[in-house]
């Protein structure tokens, strides 16, 4: 292969290490490392021979380092590398104790069991299914959402929500994950079950990926034509840069300018949501649901109900007649005070229904019926004892007959409502101006020259999804490897703070080009031999020596002259928490975190002066106010003033990449907002119980809660200053003792909630 010595020496160290190392690259001298960037063809020609030792993540990224001279930074810290770790996989700090268990440990290994076991948590689901939730477009109403009063909320929705935190923590395939969400409904035969099995509910709750789409067609003045190809449109798009990363939605109005997607093949693509999403025979919100239990048991369900509403009827127009008597006489009483001919009139009109009344009678009623209508109190003093008694032996009959009633949830499913209907392409995306007809397919660039989709029936379906869902994954093809290609993207973007390719929606001609692209190749092809697993590719990423790089140097200039965006990966990125990570971060430091997995979601309380705040009327329990963020009512614009101003996505559509900005209103909120004021001090509390009373030791465990470390020599010298100037203030304005101590700490606490090292991770 023309290698010169140095190079060949260089490999097989590799070779005998059992895999490329940053550290051993670091170890050779400047004229070997020299040698091995000289020699770049002949090392990749070595590289295709697919040698196990070169077949990692490092391999491909060190190759583009040598180009330029560079190479990996030095590992970081194991401090460094836990708090890393546990945010990357579970969005959570880890708490001193955990910390101490994996520094104990100086096996080889160690870091590789600390991994093992951040994978088994059953937060990573809720970690890693805010991520899939993102690209989803998922919030819990259903509308637009529009305005902060008109709460459209989609009764069940927080299930889909739910099967993604357990499908990623049970490490489904991603091949089934997709198959699932896209045509679960056809997988099972669900229409014929006597009883609804778990495998069954899970596969319609999968769909919910499906109704992210903002859809207003509840409001019948909105459930035109228009708005209903516009819930089609958003459906297609949302899937397509979820799973495909394309812009195919380009081609809606016509051929996509710069990639191979003819206008035919959108509208093909389109068909095979029309058996469920059919504007010729729609349904609304409202109605577009299914129950929780088989349709055979709902109608049962109903029918027994009904039967029960049928006993409890008669029992309920005895106790109306009775009030309403009791009710006329007050009135009549009220009404002495008006002149006869308008009392007469406007006695007659309070007794025809308000869709039989003439105008006259309505103006009437809205004139002086309020005068005369009595309070429910007050119908009730008019009662005479017997009809009080009788009205309440009723009551509690109606109670016991009601107390027999069934009921079932809501599953926000979709599932075909009816024959699939001829599919038009639109003249310049007007569906006002259709043109010919187009058979359901797929994407032609992606398929096989020539081939034709075939679909069958499924299980009362039309098969178009499920045909499609296996298109997607079938071994070996375009559609699979381009599939493969995203999914791996987003894990790589998720634990290294940029895609491989990015942004990472949009993997098309006017894309940004991979910066590694052989890498990105080899990550697709082992996640696919893999068996489509997530896990197991994270764990590799994680193991590899770029991920355990530290993410400063003491000089970069060299490295920042020669890639100063960092685009190889000469060291880690620093990197912003999310909104959501903050949030649940400040819960954790403090203590009060409920780690409750699943559920409805918490509502929010919606302000005149535009504060969004926990609704703590409709709490079930004290402790739901401190759940994780993801847990909370999601809306595509009004959430959390706390999420909102870290850049939780406004779900217009979806989100495939979350943006950090750097405002002023991030840090006027963690000076002043209530939450943060709560829970300093709930963490003062915390430390003040369970650290050494010694004030070196509490702002050590303040350090350790908060940032993950412990405090350096001139730190603990500055904490202890400026505790002690605070708590003598507190006590000249006659605070006691033991109170400005507290108080102190606590906005110390405070402090170390707003510094940079509690935001980011290195």
């Amino acid at each position: 292969m023309g290698l010169k010595p140095p190079q060949v020496e260089i490999l097989r160290q590799w070779i005998d290490a059992g895999a490329p190392s940053a550290r051993m690259y670091g170890s050779l001298s400047k004229d070997e490392q020299g040698s091995v960037t000289a020699q770049d063809r002949e090392f990749w020609a070595f590289r295709k021979l697919q040698h196990p030792a070169l077949r990692s993540a490092d391999a491909f990224l060190l190759a583009k380092l040598q180009e330029k001279g560079l190479g990996f930074s030095p590992a970081a810290g194991r401090v460094t590398l836990a708090r890393r770790a546990w945010f990357d996989v579970l969005g959570l700090p880890a708490s001193p104790d955990q910390v101490d268990a994996f520094l104990a440990d100086r096996s080889p290994d160690a870091f590789e069991r600390l991994v093992d076991k951040l994978l088994e948590s059953p937060h990573f689901g809720e970690r890693w299914g805010r991520h899939w939730l993102d690209v989803a477009g998922y919030a819990d109403v259903y509308g637009v959402d529009s305005n902060t009063r008109d709460i459209r909320t989609g009764e069940g929705k927080w299930r889909y929500r739910d099967y993604v935190v357990r499908a990623l923590n049970q490490d489904k395939p991603y091949d089934r994950f997709l198959a699932e969400q896209i045509a679960g409904d056809e997988m099972v035969n669900w229409r014929d079950a006597k009883k609804l099995t778990p495998e069954m509910l899970e596969h319609l709750e999968a769909t919910g990926f499906l109704r992210t789409a903002a859809d207003d067609t509840n409001n019948d003045a909105l459930n035109s034509a228009l708005i209903r190809y516009r819930v089609l449109y958003l459906t297609v798009q949302n899937m397509t840069s979820a799973v495909l990363g394309l812009t195919v939605n380009c081609a809606q109005c016509h051929t996509h300018k710069y990639d191979p997607i003819p206008q035919r093949d959108y509208y093909s693509l389109l068909s095979l949501f029309t058996p469920s999403y059919n504007p010729q025979s729609w349904l609304q919100t409202k109605d577009r649901w299914l129950a929780d239990v088989a349709p055979r048991e709902k109608a049962e369900i109903d029918r027994h109900n009904l039967s029960l509403d049928e006993q409890a009827k008669p029992l309920q127009q005895r106790i109306a007649a009775l009030r309403q008597s009791a009710e006329e006489k007050l009135r009549a009483k009220k009404a002495e005070s008006l002149p006869a001919p308008i009392r007469e009139d406007l006695l007659a009109a309070m007794k025809t229904p308000a869709a039989q009344q003439t105008p006259v009678e309505q103006y009437l009623v809205r004139q002086f019926g309020r005068g005369v209508t009595p309070t429910a109190l007050e119908v009730e003093g008019q009662l005479a004892e017997a009809g009080r008694v009788t009205i309440a032996r009723l009551e509690s009959e109606v109670r016991e007959i009601r107390n027999q009633r069934r009921s079932y949830g809501k599953l926000q499913a979709l599932y075909d409502v009816g024959p699939p209907f001829p599919t038009l392409l639109h003249r310049r995306g007007n569906h006002e101006s259709p043109g010919a007809e187009v058979e359901p397919g797929f994407l032609t660039v992606l398929s096989e020259p020539g081939a034709r989709a075939a679909f069958d029936r499924v299980n009362g379906s039309s098969g178009r999804r499920l045909a499609f869902a296996k298109w997607l994954v079938e071994p070996g093809t375009p559609a699979s490897a381009l599939v493969a290609r995203v999914m791996v993207n987003r894990i790589w973007q998720h634990l290294f703070g940029v895609g491989i390719v990015d942004p990472p929606d949009n993997f098309g001609r006017v894309g940004a080009r991979p910066s590694h692209p052989e890498l990105l190749d080899w990550l697709a092809g082992e996640f696919i031999r893999g068996g489509w697993r997530v896990k197991p590719l994270i764990k590799k990423l994680m193991l590899s020596d770029a991920y355990r790089q530290a993410s400063r140097r003491d000089d970069p200039s060299a490295e920042e002259a020669a890639d100063p965006g960092n685009r190889l990966l000469w060291r880690m990125r620093l990197r912003r928490l999310e909104s959501e990570a903050i949030r649940d971060s400040v819960l954790a430091a403090s203590g009060m975190l409920n780690p409750r997995v699943g559920g409805e979601p918490i509502a929010m309380d919606y302000q005149s002066d535009g504060r969004v705040l926990i609704s703590e009327k409709n709490l079930k329990s004290p402790e739901d106010r401190w759940r994780r963020s993801l847990y909370l009512f999601t809306r595509r614009s009004y959430n959390l003033n706390m999420l909102s101003v870290f850049d939780s996505p406004l779900m217009d559509a979806n989100c495939p990449r979350r943006t950090n900005s750097a405002v002023v209103l991030q840090s006027l909120t963690m000076l002043n907002d209530g939450f943060l004021i709560d829970q300093s001090e709930a963490l003062a509390a915390r430390v003040f119980k369970t650290a050494k009373p010694a004030l070196d030791a509490r702002i050590e465990m303040a350090f350790r809660l908060t940032i993950g470390r412990e405090p350096t020599g001139e730190e603990r010298r500055d904490s202890a200053e400026a505790i002690g100037r605070l708590a003598n203030q507190y006590r000249t304005t006659g605070a006691g003792v033991p109170d400005a101590e507290l108080k102190a700490f606590a906005a110390f606490c405070h402090s170390l909630l707003n510094t940079n090292a509690f935001l980011y991770i290195g």
